[in-house]
């Protein structure tokens, strides 16, 4: 994965999934490359060892996609559920460390009913670290910008699981997410995939950079909805 992501042109990217529900608990890579010229880079992972045909529908074999809604239906045709999730945003240097202590808290066993994985996607970085260098020209988070890998971390409990069980489990999993996972990164969480909870009540920093870079966020909302009628958890202007 990570000489696929090394050699790799600034159009492809990849995701490294650590799987704790499916026996053996393997680990999946899978590569994208955006344009018309990606056959030859695409062709470097038929080098990779260990692809096991048959375990997901579609693994070992290259796959064509018009568009990346196409790409995460196909790969995730069902996606969700009672889950709740923690991410951070590394460097590159940090990602192997990274992926060793996402994958023992995988295997970790739980004596509350529920599975976990944890994908690290190389999503980030590349072309997107040439726009917007100063992070004044858009919302974009410049801990984002300037980030390599995108990780998250998914616990499911079961629905055998009683309230105080899936509580303890949001707990447990904002504690980890805190102490361990949290000192990775670059101070940026991904919008669609974080915690509900941040137990530091630092969310302005960790969705939007920085309390500069959320100030002027918030100068902007003010001048065009001074009233806040637009509105959602955590977004600018949310604490008004």
């Amino acid at each position: 994965y990570h000489n696929f992501i090394s050699q790799a042109p600034k159009e492809a990217g990849g995701y490294y999934l650590t799987m704790g529900f499916i026996p053996g608990n393997p680990v999946f890579m899978v590569s994208f490359c955006y344009g018309d010229d990606c056959d030859q880079h695409i062709s470097k992972l038929s080098s990779i060892p260990g692809c096991v045909p048959g375990l997901l529908p579609g693994n070992c074999q290259q796959n064509n996609t018009d568009t990346y809604y196409n790409l995460v239906n196909a790969l995730a045709p069902s996606a969700g559920g009672n889950q709740y999730t923690i991410s951070t945003s590394v460097s590159a240097d940090k990602a192997l460390e990274l992926i060793q202590t996402t994958t023992a808290w995988v295997l970790k066993p739980e004596t509350i009913p529920m599975t976990k994985f944890c994908t690290q996607s190389s999503v980030l970085g590349g072309k997107m670290k040439e726009l917007d260098v100063h992070g004044e020209e858009t919302s974009i988070s410049p801990a984002m910008r300037n980030a390599d890998i995108q990780v998250t971390c998914v616990g499911t409990w079961a629905d055998s699981a009683t309230v105080e069980q899936r509580l303890q489990m949001v707990s447990d999993m904002d504690s980890w997410g805190e102490s361990t996972i949290k000192p990775f990164g670059t101070g940026w969480v991904y919008w669609n995939e974080p915690q509900h909870n941040f137990p530091a009540n630092d969310w302005k920093e960790r969705y939007w950079g920085s309390m500069g870079n959320y100030n002027r966020l918030l100068r902007t909302k003010r001048r065009y909805d001074p009233f806040n009628a637009i509105t959602c958890y955590h977004c600018i202007g949310w604490d008004f």
